[in-house]
């Protein structure tokens, strides 16, 4: 398989890698810096790329530094914590798949003057991420709603009041696909599905007859699974995870849930070996 150079960012990539195998087995655990840059020289990039994103990363929020001896280690900041709780609930499929809808709507209204502007370009970032659509300028509107969320994030922002937020019932003029149609594009959401599908499927039936003949060794698994994951882990910022009511015939959204999940399962046992190795070796003993 070919290395990513330049393809994916390396902010991206450590992100996947926080999540996939520190956030989901032991959140407050430390990497050492040079086990991280063996494990990006594995996807392409190199020692200068991974420290220079590891210091941005630093100093935006997301990582805490901490020093033994001459060795510098990373670990899950609590802002960073918090958005990998959030981020496993809208990535990971088992999470959603018992939702329900009650068919009401969840309304966010705002007005922020011009001057404001840097706060309602934040505040649509975050009704986008916790999958509230634009029905027009300063209306979004969700089926589920993330009302805890929501609050909070227009708390950290100081918006409190410029935004107002509703629960209500769509009483006409149109139904609720109209609605829909409105407020989100589903089917440039449906192809991106789509083309995840076309991309991975063949590979996922190509490694399964590898793994089974024994010829894909754990690194490739965790290259493999890392670039697989960091694809994936895109589409809560595109896809609303709408009620399956709300979504049109040949959604392809679940098909590349399923075969997002089997994929990942399937490469775990190697990656999952291949990361603990590296790990290990990086610890000061």
């Amino acid at each position: 398989m070919p290395r990513p150079k330049g393809l994916v960012r390396t902010q991206s990539i450590l992100f996947t890698i926080y999540g996939d195998y520190v956030y989901l087995e032991d959140p407050a655990s430390e990497i050492w810096t040079g086990t991280l840059v063996r494990l990006l020289s594995e996807l392409g990039f190199s020692e200068q790329a991974v420290r220079l994103a590891l210091s941005r990363m630093t100093r935006k929020g997301w990582l805490v530094r901490t020093r033994k001896g001459n060795r510098s280690y990373y670990r899950l900041s609590e802002k960073a914590l918090g958005l990998m709780q959030e981020s496993e609930k809208r990535i990971f499929p088992r999470w959603r798949r018992n939702r329900r809808w009650d068919g009401r709507w969840h309304i966010v209204t705002y007005h922020l003057p011009e001057k404001k502007r840097g706060i309602r370009d934040s505040l649509k970032k975050e009704l986008s991420w916790l999958g509230y659509g634009s029905m027009n300028h300063g209306t979004w509107v969700s089926p589920y709603g993330a009302e805890e969320e929501l609050k909070r994030a227009v708390r950290d922002l100081r918006a409190e009041p410029y935004v107002e937020i509703f629960t209500a019932v769509h009483e006409g003029f149109g139904n609720n696909r109209q609605l829909v149609s409105k407020c989100w594009n589903l089917e440039a959401i449906d192809e991106r599905y789509q083309a995840f599908l076309e991309k991975y499927q063949p590979q996922y039936e190509s490694t399964k007859k590898d793994l089974k003949a024994g010829s894909i060794p754990d690194s490739e698994c965790f290259l493999e699974r890392v670039l697989l994951s960091d694809e994936y882990r895109k589409f809560p910022f595109f896809d609303p995870d709408l009620p399956l009511e709300l979504l049109p015939h040949g959604w392809k959204g679940e098909q590349a849930a399923i075969l997002f999940e089997d994929y990942r399962d399937l490469l775990a046992a190697g990656a999952v070996r291949f990361f603990g190795e590296a790990v290990s070796l990086g610890r000061v003993k």
